[in-house]
């Protein structure tokens, strides 16, 4: 027999990701006494020295005659990385980086959280290399971690990303219940309206923080008031401070002894807790005489609002984004 028939075949298929990594497969045939290497055995025992780094992930054996015919499939680990990305649509062209590598299963996996330049430091310093080849990302901060067994060890992909350090605004239909307007004397609602459920056209703004390290706001965001306090617009979602439905069941009566409520002299269509309205004064003979105070904010400040096209928020939620990052998702509406 040619000795031709022992010599081994190697061949090697290129994957697309990590782009351009080789697999390679090995076919041999050897007598069938021959002492098969392991699964996890370096190739060298096989192909020499020139292979020691290439390591065996699968053995396939095929008996014929008196031989075998044995077929290696190894490669060399860890691989150099492959880094790709895509936009976000929120935050617009926000970057979102994916890099895939391939390593031996006894390295260690890194957190979600971790930046990329303090990978060294936290037992994976594997990494610093293979995130620091994409000029200007060693201030990602790692915000998935996937680790699928591949080839005798992990391919191991992770996602990151900076975060976004501006604000960011959209403009989105949203559903909105406005509040009842008692009949008063301005040019905005003078004979009343009944609440309003509208879609209308809101501005979202978008804000984003991680929820420790330098530059959190986490602890701010929790310090938020959540309840508007009736006179600063940038606090809590609108509300309104009324006394109508307080002031409608108080009694009164008249130097006569005759006695009413002051909801007898109110519109009751408008008597609610969140109705905006002016100060109002009962004053009937008999000596009947009531004050009501203006709510916060009054009819007139309101008619403003709608005539300045001031924005009032409508609802503040935060959720998680990626990793450890928190989006903070307020929506606005113009008074109207």
């Amino acid at each position: 027999m040619s000795r031709d028939a022992f010599r081994p075949i190697t061949t090697s298929t290129r994957l697309e990701v990590p782009r351009g990594h080789r697999i390679y497969t090995t076919g041999r045939e050897v007598p069938a006494e021959y002492t098969i290497p392991s699964i996890g055995d370096s190739m060298s025992a096989v192909l020499g020295t020139a292979w020691a780094g290439s390591t065996i992930f699968a053995i396939s054996e095929r008996p014929e005659a008196n031989k075998l015919q044995v077929t290696y499939s190894h490669t060399a680990l860890p691989s150099r990385p492959w880094t790709r990305f895509r936009h976000l649509s929120i935050p617009k062209n926000h970057r979102l980086y994916t890099t895939t590598i391939l390593i031996p299963i006894s390295y260690t996996i890194p957190d979600v959280g971790m930046q990329i330049k303090d990978v060294a430091s936290a037992g994976v310093p594997y990494l610093t290399e293979a995130l620091g080849m994409a000029a200007g990302r060693q201030d990602d901060y790692i915000v998935a971690v996937r680790h699928p067994e591949a080839y005798g060890g992990y391919r191991l992909e992770l996602d990151h990303m900076t975060v976004p350090v501006a604000a960011y605004s959209d403009y989105q239909t949203v559903a909105c219940v406005f509040p009842s307007i008692y009949p008063n004397g301005t040019s905005f609602f003078p004979g009343g309206s009944m609440r309003r459920s509208r879609s209308v056209l809101g501005r979202v703004l978008y804000q984003f923080t991680r929820t420790t390290g330098a530059g959190s706001t986490w602890a701010t965001w929790q310090a938020d008031g959540t309840i508007w306090n009736f006179v600063s617009l940038g606090t809590g979602p609108f509300e309104v401070e009324s006394y109508l439905a307080q002031a409608a069941n108080e009694i009164f009566i008249d130097s006569d002894g005759n006695s009413g409520t002051v909801g007898q002299f109110l519109n009751g269509t408008f008597i609610a807790q969140d109705t905006i309205h002016d100060a109002i004064t009962i004053s009937i003979p008999g000596d009947l005489y009531y004050e009501i105070g203006e709510s916060k904010p009054s009819a007139t400040t309101y008619a403003s609002w709608v005539a300045n096209k001031t924005e009032i928020i409508l609802s503040r939620t935060i959720d998680d984004w990626y990793g450890d990052i928190k989006m903070r998702r307020t929506v606005f509406v113009r008074a109207q």
